[in-house]
């Protein structure tokens, strides 16, 4: 059976849940549906007849099987960024044996495109003159893009991180300070962004508000309203307009929220980082340098004493209000981390 528990609902999705029968000789089964509101339980419940296979037309004979092959490959794919060791390997394998059975396009395989030998070959209709050709659909976003600053050198690294995920950012131990970001499929950066420091300073920022609480009492600002300024005890919060100035000890941070369209993002900028603070996380990266391989059929970088294959790719710097358009060596995560991704997760902001 794929996956069983869904958090979250909202009007117009789509949930499918698909598994196999083990048993082929049972004449029905019964589904049960449970959802969790704020006020009570609600739950569905149908019994299911099983049809005669012949009675099954041939166009849709294997439909069921490939949609759950479908969802069992994708839900594989999504896994194998939080395991390690011998258990991704299997998954990994798992996937990619489905993948070839039932002739899936996945990052585990390829598709090859032919062009016919006979017969008409069918073209696109051109538009009529004086129509806009049509618009190609907004491609999805399933990875953030992080830009990473560098010493010595003119273009900055940049590394991709799948999305959904809750991302440790920033940590650093010692002053007990952390702040955690939330990314959602199909939109870049952050939708909420959680900064703590030492037992009772916590600090929520989303994509309509901002709240503050320092262990006794709780401030909360909207964004667009009046420049404000919060001040207590280590910290310091300015608000402009859509951006926040965050100050926790030594930890300077400003985070921006940006509009692109019905779209809305958050996205961290570290100002200060301290010599004498050991930063972890995402963005806790010391400042990096490389050196480029020259003579190299694929630009190399020389990366953490290791040659790392790159590409140069343009990138939204969400880093400052305007958002200009840079250049930046695209890397693998792993390159300039020297983790996986699961050590960089949590399960709560």
């Amino acid at each position: 059976m794929k996956k069983l528990p869904f958090s979250l609902y909202f009007n117009g999705s789509e949930i499918v849940v698909s598994g196999q029968i083990t048993d082929n000789s049972v004449e029905s089964f019964t589904t049960e549906v449970i959802a969790v509101s704020k006020g009570n339980n609600v739950m569905y419940q149908d019994t299911i007849m099983t049809t005669d296979p012949s009675d099954v037309p041939p166009e849709n004979e294997d439909f069921m099987q490939r949609l759950w092959a479908y969802l069992t490959v994708k839900q594989l794919l999504e896994r194998q960024v939080l395991l390690k060791g011998q258990e991704k390997e299997d998954e990994k394998k798992e996937a990619l044996k489905l993948s070839l059975k039932y002739q899936f396009v996945t990052p585990l395989t390829s598709m090859v495109v032919t062009k016919p030998q006979e017969g008409d070959v069918e073209v696109a209709d051109k538009p009529k003159e004086g129509e806009a050709p049509p618009r190609p659909p907004a491609p999805t976003v399933h990875s953030n893009r992080f830009l990473l600053p560098v010493v010595g050198q003119s273009k900055p690294l940049c590394f991709d991180v799948p999305v959904p995920h809750k991302l440790r950012l920033l940590q650093d131990s010692a002053s007990e300070f952390s702040m955690n970001g939330e990314s959602l499929t199909g939109q870049n950066g952050f939708h909420q962004i959680a900064l703590h420091y030492k037992t009772n300073h916590h600090l929520t920022i989303n994509t309509t508000s901002i709240r503050y609480h320092d262990g006794q009492n709780q401030v909360e600002f909207l964004w667009g309203q009046e420049p404000t300024q919060h001040n207590t005890e280590g910290v310091s919060l300015i608000l402009r307009s859509n951006e926040i100035d965050v100050t926790m000890g030594k930890i300077h941070i400003v985070i921006l929220l940006h509009k692109e369209k019905r779209d809305m993002c958050l996205c961290p900028a570290v100002q200060t980082r301290p010599k004498d603070v050991n930063l972890t996380g995402i963005l806790g990266e010391p400042d990096i340098s490389y050196d480029e391989i020259q003579g190299t059929q694929t630009p190399t970088l020389k990366l953490k004493d290791q040659e790392v294959k790159t590409s140069r790719v343009m990138v939204k710097d969400y880093r400052l209000a305007s958002a200009p358009l840079v250049g930046c060596w695209l890397v693998p995560f792993q390159a300039v981390t020297q983790r996986e991704l699961s050590d960089l997760t949590v399960t709560q902001l």
